[in-house]
């Protein structure tokens, strides 16, 4: 990640005075506190499940799995995720080598929750080192989807976090591209080391490409990607599984955005970007107008079978065209206490996607206590209960002609204006050129 490291380990003291040993030999559990009691109860059952990973039956190993996911999920379990990454790490290493599809992707969602909880750092490193190759073995020739698509998603997670420098990150993507752009069995699958990918397999490898692909720099994404992937993306959104299209118009709306980003950077300092992003941006602008049209059809046709399907389908692609229009992203996601999240770009979205889909109903604990989501959104929850607005402060701070809600609208028309005089600029300097 490209973030500062925070280890966040735990201060531990090691007494050793004999007055300190005799009283805790002797205290019962009414001396403790009622937190300290509990927190001894919930290592005691931690410990339980580590213990049952060796036994030789597989559906004890697989209870197991599930409640220290469960357990991740529910609680930021920084402590025990530091202290037995090593040994978790090498009993899910083992269930992905030897055990069955349901324990393999037990084992993935695992190591992805033990990256997610200890966040940035020399845990989340060796985690990656560790794991990865044996998280691409089983996406490739996991036994059945829902192991392929764990272990995709835990792939992506390590490498999120634990990846140190982009083109390590950029590696990874290559594997989760060569998966998502396989179609038919016409491809020579076993050329490439693969089992051949079902549509979810591959709907799922190409979000986890775009989840990716949020954490590499603008730049790069302009200059290595945005032309490379464009023709793939464009073929999948007209000929592919509704599931598979939605990825790949997600994709497609962070490279938009990332373009949109480097053409304000250029308008403010025409230095600011080189020459092999602008040619990569003139490139992919070749096939912007196909692209933008296609994203408009999809967001007005009928998706598929059954009405649930055809909604899903207009609702993610009016979502994703309205980013291709360069319309301001902004979603507010309620927390508890009263607090509430704002996502003010596409990429945040999408890595909120992605991490919702991880941690499910356990989003809510780690918004509010996980440093790593801290870090990722710009987040610094609120302690205590949020203080109720009165009618005035609610007419300054939510109202339409709120101070906040005018300098929104104010930014948000200075950057289309920008946006309108470069392609006004783009155009102007293609009818020179071709005199």
């Amino acid at each position: 990640m490209g973030r500062n490291k925070n280890h966040r380990r735990a201060m531990r003291t090691d007494d050793t005075d004999d007055d300190t040993v005799s009283t805790v030999s002797t205290a019962t559990s009414s001396d403790f506190g009622h937190h300290e009691v509990e927190e001894r109860d919930e290592n005691t059952v931690l410990d339980g499940f580590v213990d049952a990973l060796y036994e030789k039956r597989a559906k004890v190993r697989e209870a197991a799995l599930k409640g220290l996911i469960n357990a991740l999920k529910t609680s930021v379990l920084i402590d025990f995720v530091d202290d037995k990454h090593e040994t978790l790490l090498h009993l899910c290493i083992g269930s992905l080598k030897k055990g069955v599809s349901s324990e393999a992707a037990f084992a993935s969602q695992l190591i992805g929750l033990m990256a997610v909880t200890t966040g940035a750092g020399d845990v989340a490193q060796h985690i990656l080192s560790e794991a990865s190759a044996y998280l691409i073995k089983a996406a490739k020739f996991g036994s059945d989807s829902k192991a392929r698509i764990a272990a995709l998603e835990a792939l992506a997670l390590t490498c999120f976090v634990g990846s140190t420098n982009y083109e390590a990150t950029e590696e990874i993507m290559d594997v989760l591209w060569q998966m998502s752009k396989r179609k038919g069995s016409s491809h020579p699958d076993q050329a490439l080391g693969m089992t051949r990918a079902m549509p979810e397999v591959r709907a799922a490898a190409l979000s986890a490409w775009t989840f990716l692909m949020t954490e590499i720099p603008t730049t790069r994404i302009v200059s290595q990607h945005m032309a490379q992937c464009s023709s793939a993306l464009l073929s999948i959104l007209e000929n592919d599984e509704q599931n598979v299209r939605i990825a790949a118009g997600e994709a497609i709306a962070v490279v938009f955005e990332a373009r949109s980003t480097i053409r304000s950077q250029y308008y403010a300092d025409p230095s600011s970007t080189d020459a092999s992003s602008a040619l990569c941006r003139k490139n992919f602008e070749n096939r912007e107008t196909e692209l933008v049209d296609l994203i408009k059809g999809l967001a007005l046709e009928a998706g598929g079978k059954g009405q649930g399907n055809k909604k899903s389908q207009r609702s993610s692609f009016k979502e994703i065209h309205s980013v291709l229009k360069g319309e301001d992203v902004e979603t507010s996601l309620k927390l508890q206490q009263g607090d509430s999240l704002i996502l003010n770009s596409w990429i945040q979205v999408i890595q909120m996607k992605f991490l919702t889909g991880i941690l499910a109903e356990g989003l809510q604990k780690h918004l509010q206590e996980n440093t790593l989501l801290h870090e990722i959104f710009s987040f610094v929850p609120q302690q205590g209960k949020r203080k109720t607005l009165t009618s005035t402060e609610k007419r300054m701070y939510m109202s339409p002609n709120s101070v906040l809600n005018k300098a929104r609208t104010q930014n948000m028309n200075r950057r289309r204006s920008q946006v309108h005089a470069w392609q006004i600029g783009q155009f102007g300097a293609e009818d020179v050129g071709s005199d």
